[in-house]
């Protein structure tokens, strides 16, 4: 049996679904959290106190702190030997650290963030074995500086081939889960006021309550509820990040699809237009004027509503899994061979 150390944080909403595709692969998984001490633990108490503490005491505790999860790793890593180490982000992880596990073992990195954070990541690529981000204008750009072993690799869902398309009875209209920030979502609200009189409803974080859609925010859903809300939704919006650079799309679409909804994405990631078909299996939206058009036009069009959310159901339960991710990753370091 194959054996591969997974690096990520625990309560990731990445880490037990990459774990369950690799115990389905018939692969040993051994965890070990990059913030896994109570310092670095975000929301906990002891996080919290430390804080609070003047950067004079806090930075040299912090960088104690990293190299304990290092030594830590390192030390896991020797006595479980595994084929693979699979990290998700591990963006505090040692370079130092990293170059070692790479003497005995395949390392890679999933790493889901955007091209905003570009130079972290031409820092940290080459000390890995291979490097596997979701957007392809990423994949290039560190191509182009040089390092040869970057791949594009989409999101997913966490979703088995069996499963079956949700029959749920309908409570909201249209729907909207994501953050709100005056400065990096700056258009998310007044794009959402465009539709908010057909039945929108808004989860993400309380920043929302300090807009003109307080009054339909219902808070931040756990991973269990935003399944079911995508699922009990009659239309599902999408919108990445508008003022970042890149092509790719993010995790809601395979999300919102894998849990049955009907997915209308805004066009501005033009990958989602590769990953999906356009009318069969999701809708683009433009702008705010347009959402509005398509929103009152499937909600009066049930018939066609459904047949679109099924097919971007069937996409997702055939082509989008952590399964196929897994898979994909196995095949490309070609660890399996």
């Amino acid at each position: 049996m194959k054996k591969v150390l997974l690096i990520s944080q625990r309560h990731s909403v990445f880490t037990e679904p990459i774990t369950r595709a690799f115990h389905r692969l018939g692969w040993e998984v051994q965890f070990a959290d990059y913030l896994g001490t109570a310092l670095l633990m975000t929301n906990t108490l002891p996080q919290r106190i430390f804080d609070k503490l003047p950067g004079i005491v806090r930075e040299p505790l912090h960088r104690r702190e990293l190299r304990k999860v290092d030594h830590h790793i390192i030390k896991l890593a020797r006595k479980f030997q595994p084929d693979l180490v699979f990290v998700s982000k591990g963006k505090t992880l040692g370079l130092d650290m990293l170059d070692e596990l790479r003497r005995h073992s395949v390392v890679v990195n999933w790493y889901p963030e955007t091209m905003d954070h570009l130079q972290r990541m031409i820092q940290i690529a080459p000390h890995y074995s291979y490097f596997f981000n979701f957007d392809p204008m990423v994949v290039a750009k560190l191509t182009d500086s040089g390092y040869q072993h970057a791949h594009y690799l989409p999101f997913c869902a966490d979703i088995l081939r069996d499963a079956s398309f949700p029959r749920e009875q309908y409570e909201y209209p249209v729907s909207f889960i994501g953050s709100y920030d005056r400065v990096r979502y700056a258009d998310r609200e007044h794009i959402l006021a465009r539709v908010k009189d057909v039945g929108l409803h808004v989860w993400g974080n309380k920043a929302w309550k300090e807009t003109s859609l307080n009054d339909v925010y219902h808070g931040y859903p756990s991973n269990e509820e935003r399944q079911n809300i995508y699922a009990r939704s009659k239309v599902v919006i999408s919108m990445h990040v508008s003022d970042v650079l890149g092509t790719g799309a993010n995790v809601r679409p395979f999300e919102i699809t894998g849990a049955g909804g009907f997915l209308l994405n805004r066009d501005d990631k033009k990958e989602i237009f590769n990953l999906f078909k356009e009318g069969e299996e999701f809708i683009p939206f433009h702008n705010e004027d347009d959402i509005r058009a398509k929103v009152e036009y499937y909600l009066a069009h049930d018939d066609e509503r459904m047949r679109i959310a099924r097919a971007g159901f069937e996409r997702t339960r055939s082509s989008h899994t952590y399964l196929d991710r897994i898979s994909d990753v196995l095949r490309i370091t070609g660890i399996n061979s």
